[in-house]
């Protein structure tokens, strides 16, 4: 076996620190700076995420009282709402709205036919009945602005108006609706 040259001994030594520093900074400086990176970055995430629970839980009150005005304005609106909890009760219950109506202001209803009822969300449901009234103009007004006014929140859709040229009835045919709360 041959000795080896002081240049080539240079050599392997060079070549054995570069080696060296290599796995000295790739595989232990490295990921120890990494991971103290990863550890700033989760440690200010964490900060932020403390600093917004502890605003939360000071506004506390304020969040309560909060919804405990959604919930009071929730329950007004829900007092609007037919009183009846099935929609066939409902119908009868807003049938009669509809007849006293008419009768107050002094219009026929010459049909009156409930249609489906239609889901509105997970709590609600539209009950509607469809209407045909016969009345002068001013009955006929007066007939929805008290649908209009009423107490319960009621709904007029569908409004299509016919009239006969020489005589002074009008004869709209309508949808009105009511909402009733599902049990």
């Amino acid at each position: 076996m041959r000795k080896l040259a002081k240049r080539d001994k240079r050599a392997i030594l060079l070549g054995g620190i570069l080696i060296a520093l290599y796995l000295l900074i790739f595989h232990l400086v490295m990921p120890v700076y990494e991971a103290q990176a990863d550890v700033a970055t989760n440690f200010e995430r964490e900060t932020k995420f403390l600093e917004k629970a502890m605003h939360t839980l000071q506004q506390k009150d304020a969040y309560v009282a909060q919804l405990d005005d959604i919930n009071t304005v929730l329950g007004q609106y829900e007092d609007r709402l037919l009183s009846s909890r099935d929609s066939s009760s409902a119908a009868v219950e807003l049938e009669e709205i509809v007849r006293a109506a008419a009768a107050e202001n002094r219009v026929s209803l010459t049909k009156t036919s409930p249609l489906p009822e239609k889901k509105v969300g997970e709590r609600y449901s539209k009950v509607t009945l469809q209407l045909n009234v016969d009345g002068d103009m001013t009955a006929t007004t007066g007939f929805l602005y008290s649908l209009s006014s009423h107490h319960k929140f009621l709904l007029v859709e569908d409004f299509a108006i016919s009239k006969f040229r020489n005589q002074p009835i009008v004869q709209p045919r309508m949808s009105v609706s009511g909402y009733i709360k599902l049990s």
